[in-house]
């Protein structure tokens, strides 16, 4: 390979790294900020938002997951300059993920108590957690949108650009 290849992977991988560096980032700060915050109302209150990590930390793998899954579907289709069936593609995910997160929302609101307890939520922390955990689940749908409208514009190499 010649040195101009080189450069032009390079740039190519900077500009679809850097926005999801940025992307993780974000999340992360907002996990510090959350729990700088937290810290403030107590140690009861530090520990509810710890315990409901692990429920939190699967949901935010699941929608990065979804989302990637996405990707390489619509870069197929990209790649394969089918312009119809990149925007279908991307209709399809959206309207599955909103699908799949309602009912992950729902079923994790009614198994809440179960999961707290399996993951050792007891006593005085319990009540707090519960109802921690089911106000983040209600977010899951947003979060689950957020993680999913990033492969419309990532196959197409151009960050920030819809690719169909």
């Amino acid at each position: 390979m010649h040195s101009a290849d080189h450069t032009q992977i390079l740039k190519q991988l900077l500009a679809l790294a850097v926005p999801i560096a940025i992307g993780g980032a974000v999340q992360t700060s907002y996990h510090v900020i959350n729990a700088f915050w937290v810290g403030r109302l107590g140690t009861d209150a530090v520990a509810v938002v710890s315990v409901c990590f692990p429920v939190n930390l699967l949901l935010i793998s699941l929608g990065s997951g979804l989302a990637l899954a996405g990707t390489i579907l619509l870069a197929q289709f990209y790649g394969a300059k089918n312009t119809r069936q990149v925007n279908h593609t991307v209709a399809q995910c959206l309207v599955a993920v909103v699908i799949l997160a309602v009912f992950l929302t729902a079923i994790g609101y009614l198994a809440a108590p179960f999961i707290l307890r399996t993951i050792g939520a007891r006593d005085a922390l319990f009540d707090g957690a519960l109802e921690y955990l089911r106000i983040t689940l209600a977010g899951t749908v947003f979060l689950f949108c957020a993680h999913s409208t990033r492969p419309s514009c990532a196959p197409s190499g151009r960050p920030g650009r819809r690719c169909g």
